[in-house]
């Protein structure tokens, strides 16, 4: 039985920890910023993961460039399935940019044509990079907006006591939650990934505060399930 034939049946697949496959990234600096505070959240989450009996967490920087973030995205997923077939791959992803920390649900496939990447490419424009132009959009032919679990999203934002949001921005954090729910809904056997999640973290979260998410977000995600 297939993933999506067992989700369709309302199977929940039952797994360790220590069998995961987990994906955990940030963001580069990107509008000048040499920091990303989003990488040390994810650093920290990655350490509590394992304390949890996850396998050490596979731990990725996104450039913040268009199309190069989402092939990164597929290449991860596809190494992980290679290196551990048939386990279950989830994916956290972190990006910086909000006053406090959220949890994204929605992502629209359009691309917001106003902001450059940090390879100064726009969409909409020729890339001064590769000589082609940039796509305004996630995924050419793909729905205009993808959500997440709204049943996930409730327990996840209820038991942390964060808020959930509908709009992430049109920039790089939206194209790489788009790519993570369309690899995560896909019902074509080379998508693997089962599970794919974006949190925005604020701009200079302090230890306590990022402490206290991360254990949160871990419990939440992985208590229970040795």
């Amino acid at each position: 039985m297939t993933k999506s034939e067992m989700s369709d049946a309302g199977i929940s697949r039952e797994i360790r920890n220590s069998d995961l496959t987990l994906i955990v990234s940030s963001f580069a600096g990107f509008q000048g910023r040499t920091t990303n505070s989003s990488q040390a959240v994810a650093r920290r989450f990655a350490e509590e993961a394992r304390s949890h009996g996850c396998r050490s967490p596979v731990e990725i920087t996104l450039q913040v460039v268009w199309d190069e973030d989402q092939e990164a995205v597929r290449r991860h997923i596809s190494r992980a399935a290679a290196s551990h077939p048939g386990t279950r791959i989830e994916w956290i992803a972190f990006g910086q940019g909000t006053a406090g920390f959220q949890m994204e649900t929605s992502a629209r496939n359009a691309r917001n044509v106003t902001l450059a990447d940090n390879a100064g490419q726009l969409p909409g424009q020729v890339s001064p990079v590769t000589g082609r132009l940039v796509s305004t959009w996630n995924k050419k032919e793909g729905s205009n907006e993808l959500r997440s679990d709204p049943l996930d999203t409730r327990r996840i934002t209820g038991a942390m006591k964060i808020p959930e949001s509908a709009d992430a921005g049109q920039y790089l954090c939206e194209s790489i939650l788009y790519e993570l729910l369309d690899q995560s809904k896909s019902r074509t056997p080379d998508n693997h990934l089962d599970a794919g999640r974006f949190f925005h973290t604020p701009f200079a979260p302090s230890h306590t505060e990022t402490d206290d998410f991360v254990r949160k977000l871990a419990r939440v995600l992985f208590a229970g399930r040795r």
